[in-house]
């Protein structure tokens, strides 16, 4: 009986889905075709211009900020380590900055674009592109990477995800990857968590780099496809579609062409077997400081945290697997790759999302000497 009334639940929800699909439909097929229009026509005249006094140089990173409560030190602090690794920053803002903000960021950039806040970072990326699109096939490498995490958070600043685009040959490079494992079921999960099986691809239709940080090779630069992405990309002010249409529609168009070498920093393809490495104490520890989105999720963590002393080697990893499974990596398992991996990352919606991953993202920023930061941004301490 409980398994037809699950079954009934999840028509139910099918049949809601499917009709509010429908209801919105005429609204979708008139922001697609329509959105493009509206922001060149109205809202791209906004958008305020400043030539920085940094010269343009061979590598160009574009840093997309929303300095809603004005320009910060982990701003310049991103921003000076731009510089130092060989970038010269064109900065662009989602927010209009105050006059002082403004002159402090001409002084440490090669430009500046203000731009009303439509399409999320890949709306900034885009206008950010298109200011420099015919000196694109002249750079060595090109940056997109924005402020939602704190870069960098290694004490020591050598070796990070920069020199692993600096030195590296692959023409697409992300921070992490999302989508490669199948997700299993959370039946599954709770009823056979010995039996699952997580096997990486970059082959789904979902798959992608995370938009926080991608650096793209000189060899997709000079692509005029790659450009002709850009001009056609599809605004939007939903983020569930800007995430479709940018990151995984930018991943795929890479790996649709199969000429292009792609990768991060995280290679989550050996995860499973990092987390082999560690001794069964050592993954318990690992799965307490899971930072987990919803409830769902919270529920079947708390379900296993008090008894993960019955839980085999096994059993911890593929818990730890399925929460990588469904949610990034770069939030989800923050404790472990920044303390243990050195990433260099830190996102910053971990304070966004519950009471406990508030606190496990403060016991992280205690160590990084950003607690200070975290507490005296309101949009930040929610939880705290």
């Amino acid at each position: 009986m409980k398994d037809d009334f699950s079954i009934k639940i999840k028509i139910y929800r099918e049949l809601k889905r499917l009709l509010l699909q429908f209801i919105n439909l005429p609204k979708y097929i008139f922001q697609y075709f329509f959105n493009n229009i509206y922001y060149a026509f109205y809202l791209d005249k906004k958008k305020i211009l400043n030539q920085g006094k940094l010269p343009f140089g061979k590598k160009i990173a574009i840093f997309l900020i929303f300095p809603n409560k004005g320009l910060t030190s982990s701003h310049k602090k991103t921003i000076n380590h731009l510089i130092k690794k060989g970038f010269t920053p064109l900065i662009v803002s989602n927010f209009q900055l105050s006059g002082e903000d403004k002159n402090t960021l001409i002084e440490i950039s090669n430009f500046l674009i203000q731009r009303p806040n439509f399409g999320y970072d890949f709306g900034g990326y885009r206008d950010g592109i298109l200011q420099i699109q015919k000196k694109l096939h002249s750079l060595e490498s090109l940056v997109l990477i924005n402020d939602s995490c704190w870069f960098p958070v290694n004490k020591d600043q050598n070796g990070d995800w920069l020199d692993f685009v600096n030195n590296s040959n692959l023409d697409f490079i992300g921070a992490s990857s999302h989508f490669g494992f199948k997700k299993p079921s959370f039946k599954k999960a709770l009823n056979k968590l010995s039996e699952l099986d997580y096997n990486f691809t970059s082959t789904s239709k979902n798959f992608h780099y995370a938009s926080f940080a991608l650096a793209v090779s000189n060899k997709i630069l000079k692509d005029p496809s790659f450009l002709k992405y850009w001009k056609t990309l599809k605004l939007s002010g939903k983020k569930n579609i800007v995430v479709r249409r940018g990151e995984i529609g930018l991943t795929q168009w890479v790996l649709n062409k199969q000429s292009y070498t792609h990768g991060s920093i995280l290679d989550l393809s050996s995860f499973p077997e990092i987390l082999e490495q560690y001794s069964a104490d050592e993954l318990s520890s690992i799965v307490r400081n899971l930072i987990v989105e919803n409830n769902k999720l919270l529920k079947l963590k708390n379900f296993y945290t008090s008894n993960l002393d019955l839980l085999s080697k096994l059993e911890l990893i593929n818990l730890i697997m399925f929460n990588i499974s469904r949610y990034n990596i770069a939030y989800s398992m923050a404790d472990f790759i920044i303390n243990k991996l050195d990433f260099p990352f830190f996102k910053k919606i971990i304070f966004k999302l519950n009471k406990e991953s508030a606190e496990l993202g403060l016991k992280i920023a205690k160590d990084k000497n950003l607690e200070e930061e975290v507490k005296s941004n309101t949009d930040l301490n929610l939880y705290l």
